[in-house]
């Protein structure tokens, strides 16, 4: 991440249905129980739901396959249509679907909901058929016009690390003589 100048990630509000304000909101690079669980770090409530707005940006024009895993429920919804939903009960829930979508900038709104019990969730996605993997945290804003400079950023990062690798390879070869 040496050539960031914005910060990757989505908006987060984080909120305890206690309360009519939300407990705190911040940038999440990442959504995950790993996340959740830092976000809380005295005491995680047994009750709250986290609401994550941004921007995904796509690579090109292809079938996506979108999985949320929850305890106790999730949904997503992309240039707001609803994609995924796990459904209003509780307990561990895994749903997924298949949506086409065109290269580009696509709105996101992403909601976890707690309700109380065992805590875990994960957003994966998938380009065509293979194994669905977290989203990179680069393809993900805060605002529609920052990705283009994220996607950049991130080729200049994976440019600079080839580069440093073929140098450091070049001084090992010519240590050795």
């Amino acid at each position: 991440m040496l050539f960031r100048s914005v910060e990757p990630g989505l908006s987060g509000t984080y909120l305890i249905p206690a309360s009519a304000a939300p407990a705190f909101t911040t940038v999440d690079a990442e959504q995950s129980t790993a996340r959740l669980e830092r976000r809380w770090p005295a005491l995680t409530p047994d009750v709250f739901r986290v609401e994550w707005t941004g921007y995904l940006g796509v690579d090109a024009d292809d079938t996506y396959t979108f999985t949320l895993v929850a305890d106790d429920g999730a949904r997503l919804a992309i240039d707001g249509t609803p994609v995924v939903d796990t459904g209003a009960g509780r307990g561990f829930f895994e749903e997924r679907r298949a949506v086409p979508l065109a290269r580009g900038v696509h709105a996101v709104r992403l909601e976890y909901r707690q309700e109380g019990g065992d805590l875990s969730f994960a957003w994966m996605w998938v380009r065509g058929r293979g194994e669905a993997a977290p989203i990179e945290s680069w393809r993900l804003s805060t605002r529609r016009s920052a990705w283009a400079a994220q996607q950049w950023a991130h080729r200049l990062d994976v440019a600079f690390a080839a580069l440093l690798v073929a140098l450091l390879l070049l001084a090992a070869v010519t240590w050795r003589e």
